[in-house]
């Protein structure tokens, strides 16, 4: 059947044997609620069962579920008859197929005569040509059949003509009755027979109506349902593809060392071949000099031989005498010339001894290095509450399920329907279905009524292990006003927001990591501008009306901007002597948190002078290991850090004393931004999911925010007390949280 055939509002999928990819031909359906045609799925299951010699099940092929054996003592190929026709596929099949196939005469097919019908009978379940129809009018008992024209039966809705499913266990009756104190559908015989004594009886039609509105409400709770499957799969496809990076770059890494060491290696054995060279030509020029020494004396002694020879022989008396004296002095000279070479002559023999380290560093080295594995818990919240009632087997007072295979009613086991395991509310009518959604500048802004913000999250739940607190209220949980994704289509990549902070009562600006820029936003969220820096930059705040610092790691400098109408100007620089991360102002003074030995917090004035720095405890020990993200109260008399190696939050007054410190991975687990407004401070909890809110003095009063969130980076308070902002960061974010800045009206 054409997909083009079908009504608009019946898909073509879902009429549609997803293993032969045809209509489907006596369809049944597994417990996991997908059809098949009889054949293919009895084919399937042969095929998954083949070679086992107690097969004990199989699994979807739609849904890869495992379906167990209806009889696990019968043979696979008798399996597919325990399953049950899909009764409903199979007549809407039938109904589509009337509407939009030119329908031929049945009793007339059966005589084997081609006659187009022009009436339908529903409850024959057959089209009539005008001869039979004139035939089946006559018949006394079936003269009370409804029989409707093809043409019209073409413009009236399926269910007006759709048959009701028979009963299994009576033959020739239809399922046309609900008991609702079994929960059960039935024909007239099951009521007769088996529920005569019930006293909540129903026709069908009337039982329906009654569920209806449970049914749209779990039809929004399965879109919600398949959101949430979508989401997680989205981020597993992810964590994959992060993996696959990862391991790439591993090999990467690897090979990088490799190819250093042989780099090294390469360098060193250059350096001794040249020196090899060095020495041999130092050898070579002592040799040659005195090898030319040598040769030179040798012709010098052959000549003074030849010439006194000659004269002895030749020469006169006087000849002689003067040859002899210059010979003697010849000889002399060449004796003590070749006695200097005979004594400085040394014979050359190069060795090479490999370095003692490198031969313990051989010996020692197993490895060039070990792969481990971490493993980082990842939070995707369900889109609902899921709340398990206390007990499962008490239907009274809950609205049921519809339940589309009947069961005996002889039984006295019940089996609770959907609604009693996932309770459903109905929402309030005063609540919007759908967020108000708009799009400018290429960012997608998203608001939410502050009730269906609300509705959202979870009652508080604190934990019991809390290693500081020594008293806990019960905060009000914030209600999410507005998200937007900020990144802009200038952006390459995904963005980092390390730092954010309202400016004024008009503005937002935020700092992007990956992008090294500042971003402006207005009240409305709409970008506005952008200001792209030097280096990378990590934290930001406010210092005036229209002034913000910024912190720039790289360049161990903080940076001072006045935010203008759409861009922001530089207007000063602060060195800071080291890299600086989190950065907090109040009362003319900046508090930065530095790495250093020790790891440290410097006070500076606003001119750039270093007022203090606090590193060490009364007792000498160090205060922090990496102190990350820095808030100061207005007084400027007191400190509060997120430690990113310790995990913790510390106190720590101006005057250089130690307050507290507060640790619990169960209240807060890696804890990044800070704020501080009054008596209270709000922490995010990266890997809880969370923002804490505490007390100045430690105390802890509970979460603010325990859902709607995921990896909460930096957080930000408006100056009315009454608006946090919230940026997240993970790799593993899936793409819908991605570049997410979040608002949140606190209570």
């Amino acid at each position: 059947m054409a997909g083009s055939m079908y009504e608009p509002d019946v898909a073509e999928a879902f009429l549609t044997c997803s293993i032969c990819e045809v209509d489907f031909k006596d369809p049944v359906g597994l417990p996991c609620l997908h059809s098949f045609c009889k054949e293919c799925i009895s084919r399937h299951i042969l095929e998954s069962t083949k070679g086992q010699k107690l097969a004990r099940g199989f699994n979807c092929p739609k849904c890869k579920r495992q379906v167990d054996a209806p009889d696990p003592q019968q043979a696979p190929q008798h399996w597919v008859e325990s399953f049950p026709v899909n009764h409903f596929v199979k007549n809407l099949i039938e109904n589509v197929r009337l509407r939009t196939e030119n329908r031929k005469c049945d009793p007339c097919c059966r005589r084997n005569d081609n006659i187009m019908a022009v009436k339908w009978c529903k409850e024959c379940s057959e089209a009539y040509c005008e001869q039979c129809e004139s035939f089946h009018k006559s018949l006394k008992y079936l003269q009370h059949h409804n029989l409707i024209s093809m043409t019209d039966l073409q413009h009236q809705p399926i269910k007006d003509s759709a048959n009701r499913p028979p009963c299994p266990d009576h033959d020739g009756t239809e399922l046309a009755f609900f008991c609702e104190d079994h929960n059960h559908v039935v024909c007239s015989s099951c009521v007769t027979l088996d529920h005569r004594k019930c006293n909540n009886v129903m026709s069908c039609e009337e039982a329906a109506d009654k569920q209806r509105l449970q049914a749209e409400a779990i039809i929004e709770r399965l879109r919600m349902q398949r959101d949430w499957a979508n989401r997680i799969s989205e981020n597993r496809k992810h964590s994959l593809k992060t993996m696959e990076d990862s391991s790439f770059q591993l090999c990467q890494q690897i090979a990088g060392l490799r190819q250093q060491m042989n780099d090294l290696l390469k360098a060193k054995e250059y350096k001794l071949t040249e020196e090899i060279k060095n020495i041999k030509l130092q050898e070579k020029s002592h040799n040659d000099s005195d090898i030319e020494s040598c040769d030179g004396i040798a012709s010098t002694t052959d000549n003074a031989l030849s010439l006194l020879q000659n004269a002895l022989k030749h020469g006169s008396d006087t000849d002689v005498l003067l040859t002899i004296d210059k010979v003697k002095h010849e000889t002399h000279v060449g004796e003590n010339t070749l006695a200097d070479i005979t004594r400085e002559m040394k014979d050359v023999f190069l060795n090479f001894v490999p370095d003692k380290q490198l031969q313990s560093m051989s010996n020692a080295l197993k490895d060039i290095g070990r792969i481990t594995v971490t493993y980082a818990p990842v939070h995707i919240a369900p889109p609902y509450n899921l709340e398990q009632e206390a007990k499962l087997n008490q239907i009274e007072e809950e609205t049921v399920a519809y339940q589309s295979i009947p069961q005996s009613p002889s039984s006295t086991r019940r089996t609770p329907p959907l609604s009693l395991t996932l309770k459903m509310e109905s929402p309030p009518t005063n609540v919007p279905k759908s967020p108000q959604t708009s799009v400018s500048n290429g960012i997608i802004h998203t608001r939410l009524s502050p009730i269906a913000s609300a509705r959202s999250l979870p009652p508080l739940i604190l934990s019991p292990k809390s290693a500081t607190p020594t008293k806990r209220l019960a905060p009000k949980q914030a209600s999410l006003d507005f998200f937007f994704k900020a990144r802009t289509i200038q952006d390459r990549e995904n963005c980092c927001f390390t730092g954010a902070e309202f400016i004024g009562n008009d503005k937002i600006i935020l700092v992007d990591q990956t992008h090294r820029k500042l971003k402006l936003f207005n009240k409305e969220y709409t970008w506005l501008g952008e200001k792209v820096l030097s280096a990378k930059p990590y934290d930001i705040t406010v210092i005036g009306a229209n002034d913000v610092a910024v912190s720039l790691p790289p360049e161990k400098k903080i940076q001072i901007y006045q935010v203008r109408e759409n861009d922001c100007l530089v207007i000063s620089n602060i060195q800071t002597g080291a890299r600086c991360w989190g950065i907090a102002f109040a009362s003319k003074k900046f508090a930065i948190c530095c790495s250093l030995q020790p790891p440290c917090i410097k006070l500076m004035s606003q001119d750039g002078r270093q007022l203090k720095v606090f590193s060490k405890d009364t007792d000498g020990n160090d205060l922090f290991s990496f102190p990350d993200y820095i808030a100061m109260d207005k007084s400027a008399k007191n400190l509060y850090v997120t430690d990113k190696y310790k995990k913790s939050i510390i106190a720590v007054s101006t005057s250089g004393n130690k307050r507290w410190e507060f640790h619990d991975e169960h209240l807060l687990k890696t804890p990044k931004g800070i704020a501080v407004l009054g008596t209270r401070v709000y922490v995010a909890g990266c890997k809880s999911h969370n923002v804490l809110l505490m007390t100045t003095d430690g105390d802890i009063i509970g979460n603010v925010i325990s859902d709607g969130i995921s990896y909460p980076h930096k957080i930000a308070l408006h100056s009315d007390g009454d608006h946090l902002m919230v940026t997240q960061y993970q790799s593993t974010l899936v793409d819908v949280e991605k570049n997410m800045v979040k608002i949140f009206t606190v209570y």
